[in-house]
């Protein structure tokens, strides 16, 4: 039996094929990968028969293109077959699939190993949820480490960009053990898989990551586009970014401030908590792009004038030629609302804050997307098991969202 660190990767994905590789590709760790999705699993070990797992990674300021050749040592859809003996299970697939893969781990997994959401605002939720007293060491970071696509399935992937640094939070009895590699942590450990870039920056609670969640931008976004919309195709589609005026760039401001007005409430009555990784969203964006924004004078103007979302559209149905309406099922809705905004809310609502804003925004879009989330003011409606909110788990103290 090998005396390798053996990691689990969860997805058959973009960033599962190079969260893979990069494991493989450490000498001393075994990587293995899950991924329970049609024949995704038949498909790429099939690949690995003849090939190698490729990761093309995009140079940048001249330098030239690598490649990074690794296999992983078995891809399955058996948990049985996968996770036995793993020492750290990342997810790196969509926030919708997590309840699925965790129901099926649960009767394996080691006790003593480190699950890790990537990326994963509220996953530490799902996990107490479905695993319990199992594991209590959760690690989670706000995004996916980089912009990548599939070339060739189970056989090429592209890196076209690392980011600089995400944000991460830990919780549990191993936070700072020295399980991985060589003495590593967890943290440590999952460096030394990623490489330099980005540079992991982990502290304070998993609560600060969930609230800090980009549903904040999102969700305002589409609410001050389309609640006023008088249903009547368009001839064009609109910028999604750079085409928020400024009654949209306040609600978002006032949509953020009832994040942080939640936040503080949380601290007052756990001054223990650390949850100074959230902040507004005008700062959040001069942190993550301050290079890019060329007018910082607002809100208003570091959407418009960002070069990271230059030209960036939103979904459209094209109903007939030239003729288009909204995408309600794009997931900007369908995914961070019951994974982003209702999560906040029933945050919110455990800990006994209003929040207006987030309540007008979330009840037009639950409309929209056929849900019922929140109904007479409280997050009980009747499709409230499909979100990632806490009353979804049956966490209804500040303790239980806590993990105390």
């Amino acid at each position: 039996m090998s005396d390798k660190f053996r990691v689990l990767v969860c997805g058959g994905g973009n960033g599962a094929h190079v969260m893979a590789g990069l494991a493989a590709a450490k000498p001393d760790i075994e990587a293995r990968v899950l991924t329970l999705f049609a024949d995704e699993a038949d498909r790429w070990s099939e690949s690995l028969k003849t090939n190698d797992l490729t990761i093309l990674v995009k140079g940048s300021d001249g330098q030239p293109d690598t490649a990074i050749k690794a296999k992983p040592s078995i891809v399955s859809k058996k948990p049985e077959e996968v996770v036995p003996g793993c020492k750290m299970i990342i997810f790196v697939v969509p926030a919708f699939a997590h309840n699925q893969y965790l129901d099926a781990i649960k009767p394996y997994v080691d006790p003593k190993c480190i699950i890790l959401g990537v990326p994963g605002p509220s996953f530490d939720y799902a996990v107490r949820g479905i695993l319990g007293d199992k594991s209590d060491n959760v690690l989670i970071f706000e995004t996916l480490p980089w912009a990548c696509r599939i070339k060739e399935y189970g056989k090429e992937v592209e890196i076209l960009g690392s980011k600089e640094t995400i944000l991460g939070a830990i919780q549990g009895s191993l936070s700072t053990a020295p399980i991985g590699p060589m003495g590593k942590t967890p943290v440590e450990t999952l460096q030394y898989i990623l490489g330099a870039a980005p540079v992991l920056h982990v502290t304070g609670h998993p609560l600060g990551i969930t609230l800090m969640a980009a549903h904040t931008i999102h969700c305002a976004i589409m609410y001050g586009t389309w609640a006023n919309w008088d249903g009547k195709p368009l001839d064009k589609v609109p910028l999604f970014y750079q085409g928020v005026d400024e009654a949209t760039a306040q609600l978002m401001s006032d949509l953020s401030n009832e994040n942080l007005t939640v936040t503080e409430g949380i601290k007052r009555k756990r001054p223990d908590v650390d949850l100074s990784q959230v902040k507004h969203v005008y700062d959040w964006f001069m942190t993550r792009y301050t290079n890019d924004v060329q007018d910082k004078s607002s809100l208003k103007t570091v959407l418009q004038t960002n070069n990271a979302y230059a030209g960036l559209k939103h979904n459209m149905l094209e109903i007939e030629p030239g003729k288009f309406v909204p995408d309600f099922t794009h997931r900007y809705l369908s995914e961070n609302v019951p994974f982003g905004l209702a999560v906040t809310r029933g945050v919110a609502e455990v800990a006994g804050i209003e929040t207006p804003i987030m309540d007008k925004i979330l009840l037009w879009a639950q409309e929209k997307l056929g849900k019922e989330f929140l109904v007479n003011g409280k997050m009980q409606g009747k499709d409230i098991q499909y979100t990632r909110c806490p009353q979804a788990y049956g966490l209804t103290t500040l303790d239980d969202i806590l993990g105390h």
